[in-house]
């Protein structure tokens, strides 16, 4: 995908998950590069912290505007960054890539962060439950 106008690629440092080395690549407006500088600015992505490289899991971090989806197996498979869906959308995003990765045998871990993060990983926690069959809220950190 390329960046859109006025936006430049940036790499963060390798990040070291269940021994392989992990990299987020994103897009970040041109004038905060030249404004600040980017001299020895380092960037990293939520989905760097919740990758945890386990057998079968799917990580998922709701924040105040965002969610965070990463899907290990055996290695990094798939990772993801959207706008904050609702409960509903997010279940209907994990059943359609679901397909692709065999979901329901996967552990499901769901976080939040900061209080509307929180109560937002409760509440998709329980909608989650309905069709997953390992789903479990997780704080920050576990």
């Amino acid at each position: 995908m390329e960046p859109g106008a006025g936006e430049r690629v940036v790499v963060s440092e390798p990040r070291k998950v269940a021994g392989e080395d992990v990299v987020a690549v994103m897009a970040v407006p041109a004038r905060e590069l030249v404004a600040k500088g980017s001299g020895g600015r380092r960037y990293t992505s939520p989905l760097l912290e919740i990758a945890r490289g386990r057998k079968r899991d799917v990580n998922i971090r709701l924040t105040a505007g965002n969610v965070y989806i990463v899907v290990w197996e055996k290695g990094l498979r798939m990772a993801e960054a959207m706008p904050d869906p609702s409960p509903d959308a997010l279940l209907y995003y994990l059943q359609v890539i679901g397909r692709e990765f065999k979901l329901r045998k996967f552990d499901i871990n769901v976080s939040g962060n900061g209080a509307e993060g929180e109560a937002k990983a409760r509440e998709a926690v329980e909608v989650l439950r309905e069709y997953f069959d390992n789903v479990r809220l997780v704080r920050e950190g576990e």
